[in-house]
């Protein structure tokens, strides 16, 4: 009896297990599925997304609305269309599916900025998104930008290696211009930057702590962007900061903590790897065999670093008497994953924004400032750390006029017992000297601000009067410093002029050792560059909006005039220390000036008809200084 069990139960399993295989591939069976997508009037959506949920296959509805897209038997379809919302629909082995989308009424009908003025998202006719910094948890972004990784299509956001200042390029729908810059303008608060920066500050946008934007508009094509002029060629990104708000006083704290830490290291060969490989390739006694060393340093890990950063943001904001009030103040400490990296950033935010007459005059006065204390590294110092020998060590251990820093010297005798007495320029340098003796800070203070005001006519409340006065103020200071008898001074002694006769690190002095005859070598060097910003802004426009509910229509234009004034100008200085007597000598101060204007007129037309079909038609013609003398007495 128990053989005959043991036979049952094992032809029992050989049955499960031809059934489970035989099943198998219609698990797997690719059917072609195909349908059309409308919404609920029964009019094709052309140009909706059609993915197969969780793999990377899709596909897009042609002009009649039609797809066509092969998947598994048991895939689910998500369906999608801006404005509309998204439904998952599952295949079930069926290959016509047919799906009506709704229309999402609070997307359609939010109002988003796109300059001189508002429009709903369903009404605009260019390419527009909307990001609001309390969908996208602001608290984790130490800069504006970082609000903006990965959150539009066709923005691209490439930071800049471990810089913590925030600094990055962005790119909305690629580059337009081979040799000129591909940045977008920024508009913040109705103020659109100086595209040119400011000295020391990454971009505009680390003026801005993210907990006070309310909302960031971006406009990516021509129809979005024309109301700018050309210098919005490249797109338009539109801050919005929060405003007081109706009510008691309401107070608002955060504070966030930060772990930055390399995230992946280059794979490089380690020092037993490439000791090796050089003898194998070389020789036993070849001169690149006597080059190595006998430690082990992975100078990777010697030039990045993990580290803590904090940021603190209070804010207050209500109605005092009336008089609607947002105050906020934030603390930014972000240090860098690269070695002596840092961004110290204090902000300050005030914003009235009172209304008169029953709201048909209203005011909005925006003050913002910004103290910014950075602290940048030598860039190249990355490039050697994967390309310096990992058999040296960091230093010297028997010291050397390099400020005991382990680097390849040069060959030539310069005096008795004195082996090698420059670097040699052809090879990388010491990567920690790179950074810990390069002394790279800025320290940025940055306001803007703007008077807004809008009002209408009791008689005429459709026709709307907007004045917009403006300013952009800052005052920088960078100072570049190589300290003296770094290898980097070394390097760099040729293209320095003549200072002394005797340049010897100055614990070496009187003892024969390094008593170096040179007239260029080791000398550090400083440059120190000061600039002062200011640029003023005038906007008037007229706006009138109405809706004709009789024809169902309606219609938006604008009409109005621009004037911006730019001023650049500041000094630079460079000095040359020779490190062993405190000795500075000074280049010829270098002072600048640039002075620029901008005239501008400018109109838009908005027409909407059956909330189905919309146009919009705009225009604007600008003036500048750089072609005209006429315009010089606008500045």
């Amino acid at each position: 009896m128990k053989n005959i069990c043991f036979q049952m139960n094992r032809k029992a399993w050989l049955v499960a297990i031809m059934v489970l295989c035989l099943s198998f591939p219609a698990l797997a069976q690719k059917i072609t599925v195909s349908g059309t997508v409308t919404d609920k009037t029964g009019e094709p959506l052309i140009g909706a997304s059609v993915l197969a949920k969780g793999t990377q296959q899709g596909t897009a509805t042609d002009f009649d609305g039609n797809y066509r897209i092969d998947v598994d038997a048991n895939a689910t379809l998500v369906f999608s269309y801006v404005g509309y919302d998204t439904q998952n629909v599952a295949v079930n082995g069926r290959t016509t599916i047919d799906v009506v989308l709704s229309e999402n009424s609070v997307m359609l009908n939010e109002v988003v900025a796109i300059g001189y003025g508002t429009v709903k998202k369903s009404d605009a006719t260019g390419a527009v998104s909307a990001i609001k910094p309390s969908e996208v948890q602001a608290g984790l972004s130490t800069s504006a930008q970082d609000l903006l990784v990965g959150r539009s299509p066709g923005v691209v956001v490439t930071t800049a290696g471990g810089q913590p200042e925030g600094k990055a390029n962005i790119q909305i729908r690629g580059g337009a211009s081979l040799s000129a810059s591909n940045e977008p303008l920024i508009v913040i608060d109705g103020v659109p930057m100086d595209t040119k920066g400011t000295l020391g500050s990454s971009n505009p946008l680390s003026l801005v702590n993210p907990e006070s934007i309310e909302s960031m508009t971006i406009l990516k094509d021509a129809s979005a962007t024309a109301i700018f002029g050309s210098r919005a060629s490249n797109g338009v990104i539109i801050i919005t900061t929060k405003k007081g708000s109706s009510g008691a006083p309401t107070v608002n704290f955060a504070a966030n903590m930060y772990i930055n830490t390399p995230r992946n290291y280059m794979d490089m060969m380690s020092a037993s790897q490439f000791r090796n490989f050089i003898i194998n390739e070389y020789g036993e006694g070849s001169s690149q065999a006597n080059a190595l060393g006998n430690t082990s340093t992975d100078w990777q890990k010697e030039v990045l670093r993990t580290t803590v950063s904090s940021d603190y943001n209070l804010s207050v904001g209500g109605t005092y008497r009336a008089l609607p009030y947002r105050v906020s103040v934030s603390y930014t400490n972000n240090n860098g994953i690269v070695e002596t990296t840092k961004m110290d950033r204090a902000t300050f935010g005030l914003n009235l924004s009172p209304k008169f007459f029953n709201g048909l005059l209203s005011i909005n006065a925006n003050l913002r400032g910004a103290y910014i204390n950075n602290r940048f590294y030598e860039e190249s110092a990355l490039g050697s750390a994967v390309s310096f020998n990992p058999t040296l060590p960091v230093y010297a251990p028997d010291g050397n006029i390099f400020l005991n820093y382990t680097t390849y010297a040069g060959t030539a005798v310069a005096g008795p017992d004195t082996p090698g007495s420059s670097i040699n320029t052809l090879k990388a340098l010491n990567p920690v000297s790179l950074l810990k003796e390069y002394d790279s800070q800025s320290k940025v203070f940055q306001s803007i601000g703007n008077l807004q005001i809008d009002g209408a006519l009791p008689w005429l409340p459709e026709l709307h009067a907007n004045l917009n006065l403006g300013y952009d103020i800052s005052r920088s200071n960078v100072d570049n410093i190589h300290n003296a008898y770094s290898p980097m001074s070394w390097k760099n002694g040729s293209d320095l002029p003549y200072v002394g006769d005797v340049l010897v690190a100055p614990d070496q002095i009187g003892s024969g050792k390094y008593d170096i005859k040179s007239t260029r070598d080791g000398q550090g060097r400083t440059f120190h560059e000061h600039q002062v910003k200011a640029n003023l802004l005038l906007d008037f426009y007229l706006n009138y909006k109405k809706e004709f509910e009789s024809i169902r229509s309606n219609l938006d234009v604008t009409a109005g005039y621009s004037w911006q004034s730019f001023r650049w100008q500041g000094n630079s200085l460079t000095r040359i220390n020779s490190g062993e007597y405190n000795n500075f000598q000074a280049y010829p101060t270098s002072y600048y000036r640039n002075d620029l204007a901008l005239v501008s007129f400018f109109g838009r037309l908005n027409y909407g008809f059956m909330d189905k079909y919309l146009l919009t038609v705009t225009v604007r013609r600008d003036g500048t200084s750089r072609f005209s003398k006429r315009l010089s007495k606008f500045y």
